[in-house]
C-alpha cells in the first residue's frame, strides 16, 4: 500500500514537470512497485528525464537497452548513445 501511495504522489509531481519524480515513477513502473510492472513505460520515463540531461536517467536508459526487458528490445547501438 505504501508503494501505491508513493507512486500516486510521484505521478502528481511528474505531471507538474518534476524530473526527479518522473525518474522515480519510471523506477516504480520498471520494478512493478506501486503500479503494474511496465518496463516500456519505465524506459519512456527514463528517456524523458535523460533528454533533459539527468545523468542517472541516462544511465538507466542505457541499461534498459543494453540488457533488454519486457517491451524493450536489446539494442546495443541505442545503449551507447
Amino acid at each position: 500500500r505504501d508503494a501505491e501511495e508513493a507512486a500516486r504522489w510521484y505521478r502528481k509531481a511528474a505531471d507538474q514537470g518534476d524530473a526527479e519524480a518522473t525518474l522515480k515513477l519510471g523506477n516504480c513502473a520498471f520494478q512493478g512497485k506501486g503500479v503494474p510492472r511496465d518496463c516500456a513505460a519505465g524506459t519512456r520515463a527514463f528517456r524523458e528525464v535523460a533528454e533533459a540531461g539527468e545523468a542517472e536517467a541516462q544511465d538507466n536508459v542505457g541499461l534498459c537497452y543494453r540488457f533488454g526487458s519486457e517491451g524493450v528490445p536489446q539494442d546495443h547501438t541505442k545503449a551507447v548513445r
